[in-house]
């Protein structure tokens, strides 16, 4: 048989049951308070996690629609130079020109956070049309490339904004890019060179042995004789002008991949007649 439980008496629970009453009570008030504390913490951090991610998002759309780059130009193969440059400085990669006949509407191809874009660019004096929409789409889908886009230095028309809602066309104008410009801040700790000064003869000369340091590679590369024609230093490296062969025009696209790959500076050939090409170097930040 099982033992009864003893009980206490009424003396014993006249005495203690006040005080495990209390206890009781007090372990109660200790736990509803530990419950609210949390309750509370949980709170404020929520309100100051919605403070910063809403302080950061106005500063990051701020930078993302801050104006676009100012280039003057006078034509729209200077136009194309010029976005190229830009979306190097904004981390596109891969960056390259398309040929200048036979471009499907596309202008220039760029990688970046691993999508892969076809950029038409338009230099015009008045609002794109939706005709710039549709060959950036239909280009795109030649190069089997992700996005299309059409850079513009102006603004589009409402039908042009109509057209790339529905065939997915990113549009961005007045050289509006859409991305943080990761150099933003470079210039705060970038070093300053001291520039040697040379007069136009020794300069000049050494303008030369730069084009000419390229001369034996290219001819290995494209298979055939290359001869420089003219260089110039510009505002963001060097414009160099090359002769060759019709046979070996062709390839220039594929020595351009290869420069960028093995190279420090980025480079942007662009085929100029059936015998010559450019080079435009453009030195690494």
């Amino acid at each position: 048989m099982a033992r009864r439980r003893k009980s206490h008496g009424c003396l014993y629970t006249l005495l203690f049951w006040p005080v495990t009453l209390t206890l009781d009570i007090i372990w109660w008030i200790i736990r509803f308070t530990i419950y609210v504390s949390l309750y509370l913490i949980l709170f404020v951090f929520t309100l100051i996690w919605c403070f910063i991610s809403t302080l950061f998002s106005c500063l990051f759309n701020w930078i993302l629609h801050k104006p676009g780059f100012h280039v003057a130009c006078n034509n729209g193969e200077e136009y194309e130079l010029a976005c190229c440059q830009k979306l190097k400085k904004y981390g596109f990669t891969h960056i390259e020109t398309t040929p200048k006949s036979g471009d499907h509407g596309i202008d220039i191809l760029a990688h970046k956070a691993g999508k892969k874009y076809a950029i038409q660019c338009k230099y015009y004096s008045s609002p794109v049309g939706n005709h710039a929409v549709q060959e950036a789409y239909s280009g795109c889908d030649y190069y089997r490339y992700d996005i299309p886009v059409v850079l513009t230095n102006n603004t589009f028309t409402k039908n042009a904004i109509d057209e790339s809602k529905k065939l997915g066309v990113q549009l961005w104008q007045q050289n509006k890019i859409p991305f943080t410009n990761k150099s933003i801040f470079r210039g705060l700790f970038k070093r300053k060179n001291n520039m040697k000064q040379y007069d136009h003869e020794t300069y000049q000369q050494l303008l030369n042995n730069l084009g000419n340091t390229y001369v034996d590679t290219l001819s290995s590369k494209l298979g055939g004789s290359i001869k420089l024609l003219n260089i110039e230093e510009t505002s963001s490296g060097y414009h160099m002008i090359y002769e060759t062969d019709t046979t070996n025009i062709n390839n220039i696209h594929a020595v351009q991949s290869e420069f960028n790959d093995n190279l420090k500076d980025h480079y942007i050939f662009t085929q100029l007649t059936d015998t010559t090409f450019s080079i435009d170097q453009i030195n690494a930040l």
